[in-house]
Formats: structure tokens, sequence, C-alpha cells
């Protein structure tokens, strides 16, 4: 007989006693009862654990009784760490489960009360509470029912229990058992732990070895109360768990949203799973109405799984309340989640070598002196920092006159390693070439991860009494057919195969002794200027020569051969046959000057006007002093014959002279016992413009 009681719409039910004599263990029949009574009858109590006192049972009888085994269960409720069975609301197998929490025996009573209680904290009740009362005798489970005198034993031999038999327990006199209890009140609010999985990124690449990337981002929010997160599990949602290793949980103290403390590190990955279960302090807390926010790292594997990828996901947590250390229920936890982050794992990181977008200029490359950059790349690096600890540098042909190249970071003034011929080694390099090696080993070059570095070469010349030689060509490349450029991974620690898609190469440039370093405006007259009248200096220019140590056969100088004027008026005429040229410091010795049309192919003569060019030639050759020492400058002047300054008087008039220093207009000897021609010059400005006369 199942007697049922409600107080508030929860159900409460004794279902089944088993009790046995102290003195012979022998069943007792008609002579003792166990009665459900209310101590309490007005409001709940607690006990001094905080337990809520639901019940009494009272022995009713004049013998002892030995109960062995007690159990309280209560359905739809979890009490964690005990054992569970499915019973339907008879007693036999069924689908709603309930939970069994054992009482500590066993214990002896006359006429004596046993109270059970349940800690209400976390519990949930929509689905009812019953009371169950399970012994055993001697070791093998019965079952007795529990019943009134007018009412027929109760006993269920398809129970799990298949020997039981029964045996009846009579209520003493002719009362019926008091079944009520205590009643129940609404608990106080319970804790509650709210786990928000949040996205980091839907894709990334890491390199075997890698340390501390971040596999997942969660918030914990805690609601009403100050929660312990305790425990928490994960597994791989895409690929492999074994992919990584020393999995660590992080979490932010400082509330910046950046973590900052590991909880636990350390951790392995077991049968698919990585638990945090031994957490420093026991866990972490979410005060009430705060969100912590948790990150899981990992290092990377030395050697990767078949699927080298991993997306981790959350397979669920574990917390207590703090105030009284219960556990927090799966109903008191929820979890939402979104896809984290897709790892894709791969043996090293890339290095990808490409020529740079700024363009190198041809040079003429002075012997002693370190020239300006002849060869510029981008290096850019993938998945990891790439350590660059060899570089080899090719020039075509058997080069003689580079002493060494000087590699440079862009914006940097001291160069971070030096090639040479020697650093080379014992290591292969291509046929036809001479080359140059920098060994880095020293971690000298580091290409940061995702990050491009530009590199200078510039060359550090020889002297010519160090073998340099006037004239010779220098071209500096980075073969593709070549392992031009080694590099090993900075988490990896392994080779990379540096990606140089087509050969790299600079200009090609020219070896000088002397050179012209600079080219300026002379003339003192100001721009805007009146147009002169007659035979004026109309355009002066100053030519500075370079100090040099190139002391063999004499200290090489500057020698001038050949020179183009550019000559722009307006509303101005000039006589063509008039036009000088001359060192300013010797006016007295001029030369006689060509002028042609601007393609040079048409000699003009007599009154000229608009644009044309004026040729100066063979200036070694001829009177004028065209030459410029070694760190010295010297002027020279071109002089014209203004026949008419303003040839309409309602018209602006205009002249001026420029300078045209390209390879085609421009040349000049570099000389010391012997002269070697060279044409153009080494500077930024090719075009150089004398005053600007206006009338």
């Amino acid at each position: 007989m199942v007697r049922t009681f409600r107080s508030k719409s929860r159900s409460f039910r004794v279902r089944h006693l088993l009790i046995e004599h102290l003195e012979n263990r022998s069943m007792l029949a008609n002579a003792h009862a166990f009665v459900i009574s209310q101590p309490i009858t007005s409001y709940p109590v607690y006990d001094e654990g905080g337990d809520l006192q639901l019940a009494a049972l009272t022995l009713v009888g004049d013998t002892d009784v030995f109960i062995t085994d007690l159990t309280l269960a209560t359905e739809g409720v979890f009490i964690p760490s005990v054992r569970m069975d499915c019973l339907d609301a008879e007693g036999r197998p069924g689908q709603d489960g309930y939970y069994e929490t054992p009482f500590t025996g066993p214990v002896t009573l006359r006429n004596g009360q046993l109270t059970v209680g349940l800690h209400p904290h976390g519990m949930d009740f929509s689905r009812g509470i019953f009371l169950e009362v399970i012994g055993t005798v001697g070791g093998m489970p019965q079952v007795v029912g529990l019943s009134d005198p007018d009412l027929a034993v109760i006993a269920y031999n398809d129970l799990p229990y298949p020997d039981a038999s029964p045996v009846d327990v009579h209520v003493v006199g002719a009362a019926l058992p008091q079944y009520t209890v205590t009643t129940l009140v609404q608990p106080e609010e319970l804790a509650s732990l709210f786990i928000a999985v949040k996205g980091i990124g839907t894709s990334d690449v890491a390199v075997e070895n890698q340390r501390n990337i971040t596999l997942l981002r969660f918030e914990a929010f805690a609601d009403v109360r100050d929660v312990l997160l305790t425990w928490a599990a994960f597994d791989a949602d895409i690929g492999d768990v074994f992919n990584a290793t020393n999995y660590s949980l992080w979490v932010d103290t400082d509330g910046n949203n950046e973590v900052d403390t590991i909880v636990q590190d350390g951790v392995a990955s077991s049968s698919g799973f990585v638990r945090f279960d031994n957490m420093i302090g026991g866990g972490f807390i979410t005060p009430a109405g705060d969100v912590t926010v948790y990150e899981v790292h990992a290092d990377v594997v030395s050697s990767l799984a078949d699927d080298p990828t991993l997306q981790l996901g959350i397979v669920g947590v574990e917390a207590e309340d703090v105030d009284d250390g219960s556990w927090l229920f799966p109903s008191q936890i929820t979890v939402t989640s979104v896809p984290s982050k897709i790892w894709t794992f791969v043996e090293q990181g890339n290095l990808i070598v490409t020529e740079d977008s700024t363009p190198v200029l041809e040079r003429q490359l002075l012997g002693g002196a370190l020239g300006e950059a002849i060869l510029r790349v981008e290096a850019r690096a993938e998945y990891e920092d790439v350590d660059v600890f060899k570089i080899f540098v090719s020039m075509p042909g058997n080069v003689v006159s580079v002493d060494r190249l000087e590699l440079f970071r862009s914006g940097e003034t001291v160069a971070f390693a030096i090639a040479t011929i020697g650093g080379v080694g014992s290591d292969p390099v291509p046929a036809g070439y001479t080359t140059f090696a920098a060994n880095t080993n020293a971690w000298q070059l580091v290409i940061p991860e995702g990050q491009s570095v530009d590199i200078l070469v510039r060359p550090r010349m020889k002297t010519d009494s160090s073998g340099a030689i006037s004239g010779e060509s220098v071209q500096t490349l980075l073969l593709n057919s070549f392992a031009s450029v080694e590099a090993r991974g900075d988490f990896s620690s392994n080779t990379i195969d540096v990606s140089i898609a087509s050969s790299i190469a600079g200009p090609v440039n020219e070896v000088v002794l002397s050179k012209i370093t600079s080219v300026t405006n002379a003339n003192p007259d100001a721009n805007g200027t009146a147009v002169p009248t007659g035979v004026s200096p109309i355009g002066q220019f100053k030519f500075t020569a370079a100090a040099n140590a190139n002391s063999q056969n004499g200290l090489n100088k500057v020698v001038l051969e050949n020179i183009v004027f550019v000559i722009d008026t307006s509303n101005v005429l000039l006589r063509a046959e008039d036009f000088r040229f001359y060192n300013k410091a010797d006016a007295s010795t001029k030369l006689t000057t060509v002028v042609t049309t601007l393609d040079g192919a048409t000699v003009l003569t007599g009154n000229v006007t608009g644009q044309f060019l004026v040729r100066v030639s063979d200036l070694s050759a001829s009177a004028v002093d065209a030459v410029i020492d070694q760190g010295e400058d010297a002027t020279f002047v071109l002089e014209g014959n203004v026949l008419n300054p303003q040839i309409s008087a309602t018209s602006v008039s205009s002249l001026r002279v420029s300078l045209d220093l390209r390879d085609e207009f421009f040349s000049w000897f570099d000389q010391d016992t012997t002269s070697v021609l060279h044409h153009g010059v080494d500077l930024p400005d090719i075009l150089i413009r004398s005053t600007l006369y206006q009338s």
C-alpha cells in the first residue's frame, strides 16, 4: 500500500521499509511499526547543518530494532555521489528516475525517532519528491510493505531484488499512520552559472612546437550568488586534441577582458578529452553579477596527428555555491556555445622573398667607399617567426672591386650582417658567379610572423690599390635556382624552404675611382632678374667631386668631357654662333659650342629663339680647364649673346639655361695616369636649372 500526502502540491510517498530484530536478526511481524510523523507543524525547521527536516520516522514498540540501511530518495532531484535506480510509481522498473542518498548506519532504536532531512539548496521540486526507506537483513536485500491494521501487506517480487519476501509491519493500536510532514516553503534563490563560448576568429595556422596558442574563450556569469568554477572539460569538435599538449586554463583576474593568470596547466588530453580537474585553490570564483573571462591555451606537439587540425569544443563544467559549498546541479548551469577557431597545424612556417617595391637606381660605386643600396628585397614570414641564418648574394662574372656586402634593415644605419666571399665556406655556389655569403646565426635577422622586413644590400668597395677597377660592372642577384636564403622556424625549429618565385636582380652598376657628388646652380642672379642684353653669363653650374683614397698612380680626379645645355626662351632672341663655355676661374679661355634642335638632328645658326640645345664636346682635349680634383669643386659658365630681350613689347620675356645630366647628354673621365670614360651621374636630380630671367 502506498500512502500519499501533499503539502503545497509536493508529493511524498513512503514506499518500503525493512527492519530486523537486534537479538536474532529475524524479521519482525505484528510487533513494531514505523510511523511517519510531523515533528514541526507550522514552519520549516533546519538542523545545524542547514538541512531541511522533511519528516520523522518513529519506531513504536518495546523491542530494540536494528536498522542496517536507510535511504532517503528524492524524485527529480540530483544528489551527487550516490547510485541511481529507475522505478515507476508502483515500485516497478520505469522511466522516471529517482536519486538516493544513503543514511549512515547501522543504528539501534527502541521507541525512538529517526529524522530524515533534505538540503534544499539547488533542488528542483517541480517533479515532486518522495521519501523511501530501504534496508537489508543479514546482507540479503529484503522488502516489506508498510500498512495500517486493516490493509493487506504490499510486497513486489518483481523489484530489483528477486528473492524478496513480504513481512508485515503493523502500526500499534488502531490509529492510522500520520502521513504529514513539515510544510515546505520556497527555498532561498539558487545559485546559477551561465557559460558562453565566445568567437575568437574562424581559422588560423600554427606550427609544430608553437607555444601558448588560444584554442577557446568563454565567459562565466554568476547570477545571484558567488560561484566557484571547479571543473571543466573539452573535446575536439573538429580534428584531434592530440595535436596539442600542455593544455592550460587561463582567467582574467583584473577585469580588463584579457586573461592573465593560469588556473591549471600541464594538462594532457586523455581518451579524446581535456579535463581541468585540479585547479589552483580548488577553482576560481565569479562573484554574483560579474562575468569572468577564461581561455584554454595549449602548445602544439612536435609530431602531428594524421588530421592536423583542431577546433576545441566545451563538454561541460562543474561549480559550487561559494556560500554553502553545495554543488550546482545541471539545471543550474547553462552553456551556450559558438564554434571556436579551427586551427590547422603545419610542420613549419614559410618565408617568402620578393623584390622590394622601392626602386633601386643604377649607381656609380666609388672605390674605397660604402655604396648606396644596389639591391632591395622584402622578406615576409608566415605562420611563425622565421630566423634567417644565411644569405647568399651572387654577382655575374668574376667581380674583383667589391670587398664585401653590408646588409641593413630599411631605416637602419648599422649593418646587421656582413657578406663576404669567405663566408661561403664549403657551401656549394652557382657557377659563373662571384658569390658572397652572410652568416646570421646569432638571431641577427628574425622576420616576425605576418610581417615583412625590407633588406638593403650595400657594397663596401675596394680601393684601386686593393684591386678595384674603374668601369667594372657590378650587379647583385638572389637566385631562385640556388638556395640563396636559408632559414629556420622559431617555434618549430625546422628548416624552412624559402620561396623565391623568380631571381631578384638589382640594376647594373659601375665602379668609379672618382665621382661627381653634386651639381648645383651657381648663378648669382636671382630668379626673376630681368633678361640681360648683349653677351652675358646666362648659365652657371658648380660641380663637386668626392674625396677618395684611390691613390695608386695618384688620386683619381673628374674630367668633364661632353655637356649639353637646354635653352628655354620666350620672346627673346639670341645668336647661335655666340654661345661660349668656360671655367669661371679662367674667363679668358672659352670654348665654342654647337646649337641644335631639341632632337639634335639639325644644327641651328643665326638668330635663335624658343627651345634648343647647346652642345659642348671634347672638353678634355680643349684649352678649358675641365678638371675637378678629388674633394674639390669647380664652376663652369655658359655665355650667350641676347640680341633682343623682348621681341614683342606686349609679351612677357623669359630665358633659362638647364643642364641635362642624362647618360646620353653628359660624360666625364675618371682619371689618374689613365682615363676611363663614364656617362651620367649618380645623383637624384639629373636636370639642373640655372636662373630664370624674366622681363
